[in-house]
Formats: C-alpha cells, structure tokens, sequence
C-alpha cells in the first residue's frame, strides 16, 4: 500500500477517536451535573412563575381582606368600649342633675347655675341674685345671703360667689341682730360657740370667731385713713404681717390663735351705734378650733375720732397709714390700695 493509501485510513480511525473521546466526556458532564437546559427552557420557567404569581393574586387578596377586617373588628370594638364609658359617665352626669329638671320646667326663664344644691333651687328661681346662706347661732340669726346691694346680708362684689377666696365678706344690715352682744366683750365671746356657718350654693363651711373690733366708715373719722378690714386678697409679702398686726391691735380681746396666709377668713361687718358711721366687725378662721382662753386688749387701736370724743390721747396716732399691696388674681400685676378700696360699705 502506498504512502497515499495510508493517510486516509489514519485520519478516519483519528476522527472516530476524537468522537469517541467526546461522548465520553458528553456522559461524564450528564451524569455530574445533569442535562443542560436549553435558553427557551429559562425563559418558560419565569413564564411558570409569573403564571404562578398570577395564580396566587386571589389568595394574598384574600388575606389582604382579612387583615382589614380584622383591623376594623378591633376599632370597632374599641370605639365600643368608648361609647360604653361615654354612656356611664353621661349616665351619671344626667343622674346627679336629675333633680334639676322639674325646676327647670316650673321655671323655664330661669338659668340654674351647674352644680346648684337642690336645696337651692326654689329660693334661686324666685330671687337669682341668692348667692349662699348664713346662719350665726350665738345671736340666733340666719338668712340667705345676696349679691344685690339693697338686700342684705350681702356678699362683697370681690368674692367669689363659688369658691373661698382669702377672705370671705359679708355685710349685714338688719335691724334686731345681736352680733355685738354675742362677741364684743371676751367675757361674751368665751360663752359663745364661737362657730358661724356659711354656705354658699355649692358647699357648706363652718369658720370659728377668733376676734371682732370697731373701725370707720369714713376717711375724716380717722385722718383720712380707713383700716381695710375688708381685704378680700391676700396682701403680697411683708403687706401679710402689716395686716394682721394691725388687726391684732384692733381686736377687743386677744386670742391664741394666729392668723396664717394658708387660712382661710370670714368677716362679717355689720352698721353699730357705737359712734355715727362705724361698723362692728367678727373675724372668723375656717375650720378653726375653739378658743379657751380671750383676754380683753388694754390698748385697743380705735380710730382717732373715738379719743376726741373720749378726751383721750391717741397712742397710735404716729402710726402708719398703711395699705396693702395686692397681686391680682388673673395676672401677676400687683396694686396699691387705698381709702376708695375699703369704704364701699
């Protein structure tokens, strides 16, 4: 065979060869990592799963909905448990103005101030300037007390008609009331039971007389001072002792007990034939405690027209005409007062 012969022959068994080795190869990938999927069969599988996507929307809306639902149980119940509460508390609300409503009724002009004692109600609708109630049992006395100047006993226009201020003012004027016959002397205050109650529409207190004095009416009884023994504010600062000592030097016997800032007064102030123009004036502490002991003030500070009219020289007389200084009650601004403050009465 010649040289030519040959070549083809080697080439042919050289190609099966290679075949053979390719196959070999083309198993040993199949059988390690299994069959390469063709690109198409790539593009099916995001196919398959979009298509599944799309196949599971009804479910996650479906539970989308649940959850809503259960979100507005929850609100709903709890607006629920609000409105029950609301219910109780109106409920209770309207139970305890209950009463008012036959008034209300009866008295359809008449605009009953919330939180009005039944108590009050009759003598309210037939006279709205009624305020509270005062009764003194030491002189046998008792009457509903009045926000009109012309009827008396009458509250000062500076208290509240609601709540205790410092100190509560109320003006009598009625003929036949013992009130200086009951505290003027330490010998009548020491067997009186000290104790007045005064009420307002709203709540009841009961003050204890500490001390009762004389004062003027009018600036020319005394220098042209008038002592503001109807201060309804309590003075700022170092005013607070200026006014107390004063108040001390006029009472007509001295009792153990000292006035505080915390306290809480009631002064009552009644017109005196002691001299023209002057008033009689009891100072009671609320929620105060008897006093046993009252011995009469030797140095009574009297205005200066009771030592002309007596002959008598006035101790005093070098002493300060003093006012106080108050802070106002809606604002932090504070004022002096004067002789116009205190003689309303």
């Amino acid at each position: 065979m010649s040289e030519n012969e040959k070549k083809p022959a080697e080439n042919a068994k050289e190609i099966e060869s290679l075949l053979a080795d390719f196959n070999r190869q083309k198993q040993k990938q199949t059988d390690d990592f299994g069959e390469i999927e063709a690109p198409a069969a790539t593009e099916n599988k995001a196919e398959e799963k979009k298509s599944s996507s799309k196949s599971n929307a009804p479910k996650i809306r479906a539970e989308k909905l649940k959850n809503k639902k259960r979100i507005l149980i929850i609100a709903a119940a709890a607006i629920g448990v609000i409105a029950v509460i609301a219910g109780i508390i109106g409920g209770v609300s309207c139970s305890k103005s209950a009463y008012l409503k036959p008034y209300q009724k009866q008295y359809p002009d008449v605009n009953f101030p919330e939180g009005i004692r039944e108590e009050y109600c009759e003598q309210y609708a037939k006279q709205t300037s009624t305020l509270g109630y005062i009764k003194i049992p030491d002189c046998n006395y008792e009457s509903y007390v009045f926000s009109n100047s012309k009827t008396y006993p009458v509250l000062d226009s500076k208290c509240s008609s609601r709540e205790l201020g410092f100190n509560t003012v109320v003006y009598l004027n009625n003929p036949g009331v013992e009130l200086e016959a009951a505290y003027s002397t330490a010998e009548a205050y020491l067997k009186s039971t000290q104790s007045i109650e005064f009420s307002t529409l709203f709540k009841d207190y009961t003050f204890n007389v500490v001390g009762a004095f004389y004062t003027n009416s009018l600036p020319q009884d005394d220098a042209g001072y008038v002592f503001p023994y109807n201060l309804t504010v309590c003075p700022v600062g170092g005013d607070f002792d200026n006014y107390t000592d004063r108040l001390y030097h006029r009472f007509l016997y001295n009792t153990d007990y000292g006035i505080t800032s915390g306290d809480k007064l009631l002064t009552i102030a009644m017109k005196s034939d002691f001299m023209p123009n002057f008033r009689f004036v009891v100072v009671g502490v609320l929620d105060g405690s008897a006093q046993v002991t009252a011995k009469p003030n030797e140095k009574v500070h009297y205005p200066q027209i009771w030592y002309d009219e007596n002959n008598q020289q006035n101790p005093y007389r070098f002493a300060e005409q003093w006012y106080p200084t108050i802070q106002s009650p809606q604002s932090e601004k504070t004022s002096q007062q004067g002789p116009k403050d205190f003689t309303q009465f």
